[in-house]
Protein backbone atom coordinates (compact mmCIF):
# COMPACT_ATOMS: atom_id res chain seq x y z
CA UNK A 1 0.00 0.00 0.00
CA UNK A 2 1.44 3.29 -0.72
CA UNK A 3 0.10 6.25 1.83
CA UNK A 4 -0.09 9.67 0.49
CA UNK A 5 2.45 11.97 1.72
CA UNK A 6 4.25 15.32 0.06
CA UNK A 7 5.73 16.03 3.46
CA UNK A 8 9.68 15.27 4.27
CA UNK A 9 10.89 12.34 4.65
CA UNK A 10 13.92 10.24 4.14
CA UNK A 11 11.73 6.83 2.99
CA UNK A 12 9.11 9.10 0.39
CA UNK A 13 8.00 6.80 -2.66
CA UNK A 14 7.36 7.74 -6.05
CA UNK A 15 5.39 5.88 -7.81
CA UNK A 16 3.73 6.76 -11.17
CA UNK A 17 1.53 4.11 -11.56
CA UNK A 18 -0.74 4.99 -8.47
CA UNK A 19 -3.10 7.51 -8.31
CA UNK A 20 -1.28 9.35 -5.45
CA UNK A 21 2.18 9.37 -6.83
CA UNK A 22 3.89 10.65 -3.71
CA UNK A 23 3.72 8.55 -0.07
CA UNK A 24 4.95 5.78 2.17
CA UNK A 25 5.13 2.52 0.96
CA UNK A 26 3.70 0.55 3.58
CA UNK A 27 3.56 -3.94 3.76
CA UNK A 28 0.97 -5.60 5.69
CA UNK A 29 0.53 -9.28 6.99
CA UNK A 30 -3.63 -9.42 7.72
CA UNK A 31 -5.80 -11.86 8.83
CA UNK A 32 -8.53 -12.21 5.99
CA UNK A 33 -11.11 -13.86 8.22
CA UNK A 34 -10.74 -11.15 11.19
CA UNK A 35 -9.21 -8.23 9.37
CA UNK A 36 -6.38 -8.30 12.11
CA UNK A 37 -2.86 -6.73 11.33
CA UNK A 38 -0.78 -9.40 12.28
CA UNK A 39 2.19 -7.53 11.01
CA UNK A 40 3.06 -4.34 9.87
CA UNK A 41 6.40 -3.02 8.54
CA UNK A 42 7.07 0.27 6.74
CA UNK A 43 9.57 0.64 3.51
CA UNK A 44 12.76 2.31 4.22
CA UNK A 45 14.64 1.82 0.90
CA UNK A 46 17.61 0.96 0.32
CA UNK A 47 19.53 0.98 3.60
CA UNK A 48 23.21 1.41 4.89
CA UNK A 49 25.39 -0.64 6.31
CA UNK A 50 25.18 -0.88 10.22
CA UNK A 51 23.60 -1.59 13.59
CA UNK A 52 19.74 -1.60 12.26
CA UNK A 53 20.48 -2.75 8.82
CA UNK A 54 17.40 -5.09 7.13
CA UNK A 55 17.39 -6.47 4.12
CA UNK A 56 15.25 -4.78 1.51
CA UNK A 57 14.60 -8.22 -1.01
CA UNK A 58 11.56 -8.84 -1.79
CA UNK A 59 11.96 -12.78 -0.40
CA UNK A 60 14.39 -11.13 3.36
CA UNK A 61 10.46 -9.08 3.01
CA UNK A 62 8.09 -11.54 2.67
CA UNK A 63 10.39 -14.09 5.44
CA UNK A 64 10.33 -11.31 7.85
CA UNK A 65 6.39 -10.66 7.34
CA UNK A 66 5.23 -14.14 8.11
CA UNK A 67 7.22 -15.04 10.57
CA UNK A 68 4.06 -15.13 13.40
CA UNK A 69 2.11 -17.33 10.84
CA UNK A 70 4.94 -19.87 10.71
CA UNK A 71 4.43 -23.36 10.68
CA UNK A 72 0.45 -22.85 11.10
CA UNK A 73 -0.19 -24.34 7.74
CA UNK A 74 -2.40 -20.86 6.84
CA UNK A 75 -2.45 -19.66 3.10
CA UNK A 76 -0.85 -16.76 2.22
CA UNK A 77 -2.23 -14.64 -0.49
CA UNK A 78 0.69 -12.17 -2.29
CA UNK A 79 0.41 -10.17 -5.56
CA UNK A 80 2.81 -10.07 -8.07
CA UNK A 81 5.84 -7.93 -6.89
CA UNK A 82 6.32 -11.38 -4.22
CA UNK A 83 5.37 -14.14 -6.06
CA UNK A 84 7.77 -16.49 -7.20
CA UNK A 85 8.53 -20.31 -7.51
CA UNK A 86 11.44 -20.36 -5.61
CA UNK A 87 9.75 -18.62 -2.77
CA UNK A 88 6.42 -20.18 -3.10
CA UNK A 89 8.48 -24.01 -2.84
CA UNK A 90 10.83 -22.21 0.67
CA UNK A 91 7.22 -21.01 2.43
CA UNK A 92 5.43 -24.75 1.82
CA UNK A 93 8.97 -26.79 2.70
CA UNK A 94 9.71 -24.79 5.61
CA UNK A 95 7.21 -22.74 6.46
CA UNK A 96 4.24 -24.99 6.28
CA UNK A 97 2.66 -22.13 4.40
CA UNK A 98 0.65 -22.64 1.10
CA UNK A 99 0.74 -19.24 -1.40
CA UNK A 100 -1.39 -18.05 -3.92
CA UNK A 101 -0.67 -15.06 -5.88
CA UNK A 102 -0.06 -13.40 -9.68
CA UNK A 103 2.73 -13.47 -11.32
CA UNK A 104 4.59 -11.31 -13.43
CA UNK A 105 5.16 -12.88 -16.66
CA UNK A 106 9.25 -11.68 -17.10
CA UNK A 107 10.10 -14.11 -14.41
CA UNK A 108 12.92 -17.21 -15.76
CA UNK A 109 10.98 -19.97 -14.58
CA UNK A 110 7.78 -19.45 -16.72
CA UNK A 111 7.50 -21.29 -19.64
CA UNK A 112 6.62 -19.67 -22.78
CA UNK A 113 3.17 -21.50 -23.70
CA UNK A 114 1.66 -19.50 -20.87
CA UNK A 115 3.15 -15.86 -21.80
CA UNK A 116 2.20 -15.96 -25.38
CA UNK A 117 -0.68 -13.71 -26.69
CA UNK A 118 -3.05 -15.02 -28.97
CA UNK A 119 -5.28 -17.13 -26.79
CA UNK A 120 -8.49 -17.81 -27.12
CA UNK A 121 -10.80 -15.38 -24.58
CA UNK A 122 -11.85 -16.67 -21.50
CA UNK A 123 -9.61 -19.80 -21.81
CA UNK A 124 -7.40 -21.18 -19.15
CA UNK A 125 -4.04 -23.47 -19.05
CA UNK A 126 -2.73 -25.13 -16.71
CA UNK A 127 0.92 -26.32 -15.56
CA UNK A 128 1.73 -28.66 -12.70
CA UNK A 129 5.10 -29.40 -10.85
CA UNK A 130 5.23 -31.55 -8.14
CA UNK A 131 3.01 -28.93 -5.19
CA UNK A 132 2.49 -25.83 -7.90
CA UNK A 133 0.22 -25.23 -9.94
CA UNK A 134 0.31 -22.84 -12.48
CA UNK A 135 -2.45 -20.90 -14.42
CA UNK A 136 -2.40 -18.82 -17.66
CA UNK A 137 -6.45 -17.18 -17.97
CA UNK A 138 -6.82 -14.72 -20.75
CA UNK A 139 -9.46 -12.68 -19.28
CA UNK A 140 -9.81 -10.28 -23.09
CA UNK A 141 -7.76 -10.74 -26.48
CA UNK A 142 -4.05 -10.14 -26.00
CA UNK A 143 -3.50 -10.59 -22.43
CA UNK A 144 -2.76 -13.34 -19.78
CA UNK A 145 -2.96 -13.22 -16.04
CA UNK A 146 -0.96 -15.87 -14.09
CA UNK A 147 -1.57 -17.06 -11.26
CA UNK A 148 1.07 -19.10 -8.79
CA UNK A 149 -0.03 -21.66 -5.83
CA UNK A 150 1.01 -24.37 -3.89
CA UNK A 151 -2.74 -24.66 -2.52
CA UNK A 152 -4.81 -26.20 -5.57
CA UNK A 153 -3.19 -29.66 -7.24
CA UNK A 154 -5.83 -29.86 -9.94
CA UNK A 155 -7.33 -27.85 -12.80
CA UNK A 156 -10.76 -28.04 -11.53
CA UNK A 157 -12.87 -24.34 -12.05
CA UNK A 158 -15.63 -23.86 -9.57
CA UNK A 159 -19.10 -24.56 -11.06
CA UNK A 160 -21.02 -21.94 -9.09
CA UNK A 161 -18.32 -19.28 -10.16
CA UNK A 162 -18.26 -20.11 -13.44
CA UNK A 163 -22.29 -19.42 -13.05
CA UNK A 164 -22.60 -16.51 -11.55
CA UNK A 165 -19.68 -15.36 -14.07
CA UNK A 166 -22.14 -16.49 -16.94
CA UNK A 167 -24.46 -14.72 -15.66
CA UNK A 168 -22.73 -11.27 -15.03
CA UNK A 169 -21.55 -11.90 -18.70
CA UNK A 170 -24.94 -12.07 -20.04
CA UNK A 171 -25.56 -9.04 -17.75
CA UNK A 172 -23.19 -6.78 -19.71
CA UNK A 173 -24.29 -8.20 -23.27
CA UNK A 174 -27.59 -7.34 -22.52
CA UNK A 175 -26.39 -3.71 -21.14
CA UNK A 176 -24.65 -3.60 -24.56
CA UNK A 177 -27.17 -4.30 -26.54
CA UNK A 178 -29.69 -1.75 -24.65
Amino acid sequence: MLESFKGSCRFLQYTPSKPAKYGIKLFFLVDAMTFYTNKLEICGGKQREGPYFQDTSTNALVKRMIEPISGTGQNVTMDNWFTSVPLTEQLLTDHDLTVLGTMRKNKPEILNEFRRKGLEVYSTVFGYKQKETLLSYCPKKDKTVLLLSTMHNDGVIDKTSEKNFQKSLSFIIKRKEE
